[in-house]
């Protein structure tokens, strides 16, 4: 790894009162790690999506608040939820997350997969150096009382939003893991309709289409699944309501060790929704023609899945200027410690407008 892509030191500063020593055991607990300053970001020392969501139901427990998945990635930091917890600062809702501040490239802009959060990102965004800042777009929805969004274009419009907000002016850059990959391509389009020069598309793993799900039990099945991450025997769910189901998926979850007892039913409600709105609108997308580059960076060079399928998974009948990596680590790991590092390798040609042969 060179220079330009090491993760920046920080100066350690240890807990300071009452508050931040409770944060600062909390996270040691969940985590593993001894020593964890007030400004160490969570992510950065081993923190997980779900391992976030933990911390929030042991703060409700000891603390009794109760507070969102999207403070921890936006202020993802001892120091930064105890100003939440005395009131000091705020997290207005919305989509936008600021992964990585700071650095003097262009930003890159990352797309929540099936599960909503960005937090698959936070790897690859040390990776790339303190140069670049990274920013993710998480699904409406996800614990901030609005509306699940259920259409790509929908979801393209109102990320477009947030990254014009952001940089009005091109060149954009937008990544995508897994499904997140389609919603990046969608506003990528989007952008370049506007006017915009056409984004550099980054998908990661992502299929050029999906068939449409006909199972019921196939959002909650990928609750748990992919955004859990918790292990559920098949036919756990035959016969079960909504209700019953996401009960369910909860004492599992317990059982597991993956949320507390006190973490709010609503809550995982939400989860599902949003869940349940990216399956539909995956599930209702053709991918339209653009002109722009695409990078598709793949996990292994066969699977089950797409034997008999082009190496580009088709996406070169919509995107002509798409070239295909392969990193060789299955699709589940592929955003992990190794499988980050050589997609941060991967990238840095194209961040650098130098296309690899």
């Amino acid at each position: 790894m060179n220079d330009a892509m090491r993760p920046a030191q920080r100066t350690y500063v240890g807990p300071r009162y009452g508050v931040e020593r409770q944060l600062r055991n909390i996270w040691s607990d969940i985590v593993g790690v001894a020593e964890v300053g007030v400004h160490d970001n969570f992510f950065d020392v081993g923190g997980t999506s779900v391992m976030a969501l933990q911390v929030l139901s042991r703060i409700k427990s000891e603390f009794g608040y109760d507070i969102p998945l999207a403070a921890v990635l936006q202020a993802p930091t001892i120091a930064g939820l105890a100003m939440l917890m005395r009131g000091s600062a705020t997290t207005e809702p919305t989509p936008l997350v600021t992964i990585r501040h700071g650095g003097d490239e262009p930003p890159i802009f990352c797309f929540h997969p099936l599960g909503g959060s960005v937090a698959r990102y936070f790897s690859l965004a040390r990776l790339l150096g303190d140069r670049q800042p990274v920013y993710g777009l998480q699904a409406l929805g996800l614990f901030d009382g609005a509306l699940a969004q259920r259409s790509i274009p929908q979801m393209a419009r109102t990320y477009a939003e947030q990254i014009l907000r952001v940089q009005p002016r091109p060149p954009y850059r937008l990544v995508g893991y897994s499904l997140g990959g389609t919603i990046a391509f969608e506003t990528a389009r989007l952008l370049a309709q506007r006017g915009a020069a056409p984004p550099l598309v980054v998908l990661i793993d992502t299929e050029f289409t999906y068939p449409p799900f006909d199972t019921a039990q196939l959002p909650y099945t990928a609750l748990a699944d992919f955004a859990l991450k918790v292990d559920v025997p098949d036919g756990a769910f035959d016969g079960l309501d909504r209700e019953q189901t996401l009960r369910a998926i909860f004492d599992v979850a317990v059982r597991q060790e993956v949320i507390g007892p006190d973490f709010p039913i609503a809550r995982l409600e939400s989860i599902y929704e949003t869940v349940a709105g990216t399956l539909t609108a995956v599930a209702e997308y053709q991918p339209g023609p653009y002109s722009g580059p695409v990078v598709l960076i793949r996990s292994a060079r066969e699977t089950p899945t797409d034997e008999g399928a082009p190496a580009d998974l088709g996406w070169s009948t919509v995107a002509p200027a798409v070239r295909t990596h392969f990193v060789g680590l299955g699709h589940f790991v592929i955003m992990e410690a190794k499988g980050a590092a050589r997609i941060a390798t991967m990238l840095r040609p194209y961040l650098d407008g130098v296309p690899a042969a």
